[in-house]
């Protein structure tokens, strides 16, 4: 073999070395490319037209018109690039009136029922004060009379300087004393089951308490004298009786002295003949 034909001499094919095995980590760092979804085809041609439609409208915003010295701008809404699913409401179906078949009748509404009872209007209140209209057959309203204590039966309830006292009294008395000792019963003015006393010799004047204390005082018209001018008399024994006061119905007329008060002792009366 000359030394030329040894230089372009290649040897033969089973002389050269096998191609080694892929490697397997390197077909695993290859990046994978995702395929391509329809829907984002979809997208970048609906990005492109709103493109085309923004270029469009802003130039016609920019177009001159026949003032051209001032430009209009038209705003246009944004267009989504992501169009949003649509969504349906669900409604309810219209009702549908279906007639009524022959020879039925359609059911009568429906009604309360009303009760035949009559109502009842609740118990009236019982009145907290009670007393006798007369006491025994003398102390009746529109008759004259003396009040005289029951343990002194020579003396008698009078007013002096307008205020009740109680002082020793005959017929051969002074006439102003005894007139002072005479007394009209009339029907209570706060309460017609008990009494007032009016002065006989004073019309317009009755007994009433003012600060726990009996007075002879002319009648003003207001509740509060109507009150303090009635009083309740409660049967004792024998004839005798207790006058307790309508506004303060645990308090009573006393005796004190020659003074009479309102207290919740009481002093027991009798009804005698007016001097």
């Amino acid at each position: 073999m000359s030394s030329e034909d040894r230089d372009n001499w290649v040897p033969p094919t089973q002389h050269f070395p096998p191609m080694p095995p892929p490697n397997d980590m390197a077909t695993m760092m290859l990046p994978r490319v995702p395929r391509r979804q329809p829907q984002n085809r979809a997208r970048v041609a609906l990005i492109g037209a709103g493109l085309l439609i923004l270029f469009a409208a802003g130039g016609i915003a920019l177009a001159p018109d026949n003032d051209p010295s001032q430009a209009q701008f038209v705003t246009m809404a944004p267009i989504p690039l992501d169009p949003s699913p649509t969504t349906t409401e669900a409604t309810d179906p219209a009702p549908t009136y279906q007639p009524p078949r022959r020879g039925t009748q359609p059911a009568p509404p429906a009604t309360e029922k009303v009760s035949s009872k009559t109502p009842t209007s609740p118990a009236a209140a019982a009145p907290t004060t009670s007393a006798p209209a007369t006491v025994g057959p003398k102390l009746v309203a529109g008759t004259t009379i003396g009040l005289a204590p029951a343990d002194a039966p020579g003396s008698r309830l009078r007013h002096w300087d307008f205020q009740a006292r109680i002082s020793t009294l005959t017929t051969a008395s002074p006439a102003q004393d005894r007139a002072d000792s005479r007394y009209i019963v009339r029907r209570g003015a706060a309460d017609p089951r008990c009494f007032s006393f009016e002065s006989d010799n004073y019309r317009g004047r009755f007994l009433r308490h003012r600060d726990y204390k009996l007075y002879l005082d002319q009648v003003d018209g207001t509740a509060l004298f109507a009150a303090d001018a009635t009083f309740c008399p409660v049967n004792r024994q024998n004839d005798t009786f207790t006058l307790r006061s309508q506004n303060y119905p645990d308090r009573s007329i006393a005796r004190r002295g020659d003074l009479l008060y309102l207290t919740r002792a009481a002093t027991t009366f009798t009804v005698q003949p007016a001097l």
